[in-house]
């Protein structure tokens, strides 16, 4: 995943009540959304199919 300084920075949650959640970014060129948590595991979740 190679995405800009600026797109990631929007990408961060700044927040609390987020159960740790550090940042996510969804990548809607490859129908990816990723989560990074609070200790910087990355967590990527794909779909196959859109919903409609």
């Amino acid at each position: 995943m190679g995405i800009s300084p600026e797109i990631a920075a929007n990408a961060i949650s700044d927040g609390y009540h987020d159960n740790g959640i550090a940042a996510i970014y969804f990548d809607g060129d490859n129908n990816e959304l990723y989560f990074v948590n609070l200790s910087g595991i990355i967590v990527e979740i794909k779909r196959e199919k859109t919903l409609k």
